[in-house]
């Protein structure tokens, strides 16, 4: 069994126990211990990390950033530097290491940045604009677990009797269920008016496909449920994320969440898979309405609801994640952008959260997604082909790194639409890429 990595640090804050805890439990998952005894030190010839501004024999020695140890949120000035080919910054000139690689990836993996004053983008959102990642051309890397596992390869070097980390890489297949039917169970007066709508705006082959499915003809165009659930068969890893919102808002617009059709789909899913709550838009201006849809799918499926992820990626830090920690959710998988692909938080590992305004971790795993097919449709305006490449390439690297590589389906986008006609193959060719 390999001995615990010795962490040398004067003093110990609740910001340097959670990013180690986060970087050698969760990124490397090799054992470590602090100390704060220089007594203890004085006779080891095993090298051990010195973080400190005092230079120790056989200390690796990385120098701490005042950050890691303040309790409250404050402007810091940041200054992009280089190390071993990667971005890096908070540069503290430490004899081993020449940045403060903890405080560095506790602000990144905190989100320290979202709880500034910062730009919002059309919907209210963090922009990615706004970013350290975005500003600096890193959002595209999960620039933590590259930092860690080169300080890891480097540790190694130093005392050879380290073993290597067993981490292995996961994918985790999402789907976000915001709409189950384009016509269907929409009821008569609904279809009537859109109808009407299609005809005077000379929409005739949305008009023809809308009576072919209501007639029984054609189906729906967004039904793509039979395919999807034997395109996953027996993987247990796979998550859906049904939208349930009692009310129609402009951005929320699923059919009734006790309509039978609506009710029969969660629980055939359900079957197989990993159900979670898709907390309406409206939650993030009304957060009372976040208990009534969770009890909503509860009672659906007869179970408590664990896991999460905010419609339209609309979250707000911290209040998001402390109303959702709040009812019971133990898994959030909202941290990505709605906007772009990339790693928000720079990382492809799980971590817990961190609330910045309370200083303390707090019992909700955050899993990180990297890849959208609306971000790759809607946003970035890629072509079909364009996106399968950005969707090797975003696996590619998380499996580098050792990583769980987490994207987001649509069921609107692998349907039968005209206009997604090609994505539904992209979505096909990825499970090609895992048989």
């Amino acid at each position: 069994m390999q001995e615990p990595i010795i962490i040398y640090t004067p003093t110990l804050s609740a910001r340097l126990d959670y990013i180690c805890k986060f970087i050698f439990r969760d990124v490397l998952q090799v054992p470590f211990v602090f100390t704060s005894s220089l007594a203890k030190l004085s006779n080891t010839t095993i090298p051990f990390l010195n973080y400190s501004t005092q230079v120790l024999p056989n200390g690796l020695q990385i120098i701490p950033h005042p950050i890691i140890f303040e309790t409250n949120i404050q402007a810091q000035q940041i200054e992009i530097a280089t190390w071993k080919n990667n971005p890096t910054f908070f540069t503290t000139n430490g004899t081993w290491i020449p940045f403060d690689i903890f405080s560095a990836c506790f602000y990144l993996i905190s989100r320290y940045e979202e709880y500034l004053p910062h730009s919002l983008d059309e919907y209210s959102r963090f922009s990615h604009a706004a970013s350290l990642a975005f500003k600096n051309n890193f959002l595209h890397l999960p620039l933590v677990d590259i930092w860690c596992l080169e300080m890891y390869t480097a540790l190694q070097q130093a005392n050879t009797a380290l073993q290597k980390s067993p981490k292995q890489f996961n994918y985790i297949p999402t789907f976000d269920i915001d709409m189950i039917s384009a016509y269907q169970h929409k009821g008569i007066l609904h279809n009537l008016a859109a109808l009407g709508k299609e005809f005077f705006s000379g929409k005739w082959k949305t008009a023809k496909q809308r009576l072919l499915v209501l007639r029984g003809k054609q189906k729906d165009i967004f039904a793509a449920f039979e395919e999807m659930i034997v395109a996953h068969k027996n993987n247990a890893s796979v998550k859906y994320f049904f939208l349930v919102a009692a009310k129609k808002s402009a951005y929320d617009k699923n059919i009734s969440p006790t309509h039978p059709a609506m009710q029969s789909i969660i629980q055939k899913i359900a079957k197989q898979f990993i159900i979670g709550i898709h907390p309406s838009y409206q939650t993030n201006e009304t957060p009372q309405l976040l208990a009534s849809e969770i009890h909503t799918l509860s009672t659906t499926l007869n179970s408590e609801i664990a896991i999460s992820r905010q419609h339209y990626i609309k979250f707000k830090l911290p209040d998001t994640f402390v109303h959702l920690a709040a009812h019971g959710i133990l898994q959030d998988y909202s941290m990505g952008y709605g906007s772009i692909n990339g790693f928000r938080a720079s990382t492809c590992t799980a971590f817990k959260w961190f609330n910045l305004q309370q200083n303390k971790m707090v019992d909700l795993l955050i899993l990180p997604f990297c890849w959208m097919d609306a971000n790759c449709v809607y946003e970035q305006k890629m072509l079909p082909e364009e996106a399968w490449q950005n969707w090797q390439a975003y696996y590619a690297i998380c499996k580098k790194y050792n990583g769980t590589f987490i994207d987001i389906w649509h069921n609107f986008i692998i349907g039968t639409d005209t206009f997604h006609k090609e994505w539904g193959d992209v979505w096909r060719k990825t499970i090609l890429n895992n048989s």
